[in-house]
């Protein structure tokens, strides 16, 4: 069995690819909106499904695919539900992965430093990454805040890559320039300095 995908959704989907987005712009976690979102979850297996015709050429699914684009509309309705939580200053290690102010590289830090707490592997980017812009810095630094005890040990990181260590050995330096610019939501000089310590490395 296939499914046509013709929807008609009564007004035009805004996406937003993600291309545009300036890299030195920031978003501090505990600022972020904490509103529970309310979706349609038949609303967005159509938005899914136009978005697979237009974009990638799928006219017809098979049941297979079908029944994976609802159970994708699920999981993003049942996430939406749940208001964000914050990586509150000095909550530890086992409260900060269950906040919603994680990411991929303030977990390589979490996993190298705390091996046995068993941490799982990202299964499609590696296991070694490193803060890529000030967001990705951001997440670190509240990482740092939210588990003190790991700001003793940050320099261990050293030891998974050349990029982490460059960007260690200027981390109280990139700290201060993440400070003096989270105010204004824009770092342009934390990005530059990050963006030449990883060419270096």
């Amino acid at each position: 069995m296939t499914h046509n995908f013709q929807f008609s959704m009564g007004m035009g989907a805004a996406r937003d690819p993600g291309t545009n987005r300036m890299k030195t712009e920031i978003t501090e976690g505990t600022k972020m909106d904490k509103t529970a979102i309310h979706i349609s979850q038949i609303d967005l297996v159509a938005k899914i499904a136009n978005l697979l015709a237009t974009d990638f050429g799928l006219k017809q699914a098979t049941e297979k695919q079908f029944n994976a684009i609802i159970e994708a509309a699920d999981i993003i309705v049942e996430a939406m539900r749940h208001e964000f939580v914050p990586a509150a200053e000095g909550i530890g290690l086992f409260a900060w992965l269950a906040s919603d102010d994680t990411g991929l590289s303030s977990r390589c830090m979490a996993r190298t430093l705390w091996p046995s707490a068993g941490i799982p592997e990202e299964r499609h980017f590696g296991n070694k990454s490193h803060p890529l812009d000030p967001d990705d810095f951001g997440r670190c630094h509240r990482f740092l805040e939210a588990v003190p005890e790991a700001k003793a040990r940050i320099g261990e990181m050293s030891a998974v890559s050349k990029q982490w260590a460059g960007l260690v050995a200027a981390w109280d330096e990139l700290t201060a320039l993440y400070l003096e610019e989270l105010p204004s939501g824009r770092c342009p000089k934390l990005y530059a300095r990050m963006e030449q310590i990883l060419k270096d490395a």
